[in-house]
């Protein structure tokens, strides 16, 4: 793996479902060199656990954090106990400048159209998934 430069946004997606052997968590880790490193974790089952190194065009790098900007705008508190969530860290200059603390996104337009952004990331990395 090469050395990275500036993280631009950390995006963590967590299943509140804790099932045996069931996915966990998938992190986003992406970079001003457009190198997105994901993590994907599974509950007590190593074997099906990836950690992807992919690189995105300019284009979807600016639609992710153009559609980060509109979703900053509907940020929220969402009450529900039994859906998925997300967190997200965005950095300028090396520091944190947002953060949305884990918590679901249904009915957040703009975060929920982020979060099919960075799942589709996954489908480019894996197809064979």
């Amino acid at each position: 793996m090469m050395k990275q430069d500036n993280i631009v946004l950390v995006a963590i997606h967590e299943s509140k479902l804790m099932k045996p052997k069931a996915w966990l968590s998938t992190t986003w880790t992406i970079y001003e060199s457009l190198h997105v490193i994901i993590n994907v974790r599974y509950n007590n089952n190593d074997a099906r656990e990836r950690d992807y190194d992919i690189v995105i065009s300019s284009d979807d790098f600016e639609a992710i954090t153009e559609t980060l900007e509109r979703a900053k705008l509907e940020d929220r508190k969402i009450f529900a106990f039994d859906v998925d969530t997300w967190a997200y860290k965005q950095y300028q200059n090396g520091e944190v400048c947002y953060r949305r603390l884990d918590s679901p996104i249904t009915g957040l337009d703009e975060f929920e159209k982020l979060g099919a952004m960075l799942e589709k990331l996954i489908k480019r990395a894996n197809p064979a998934s």
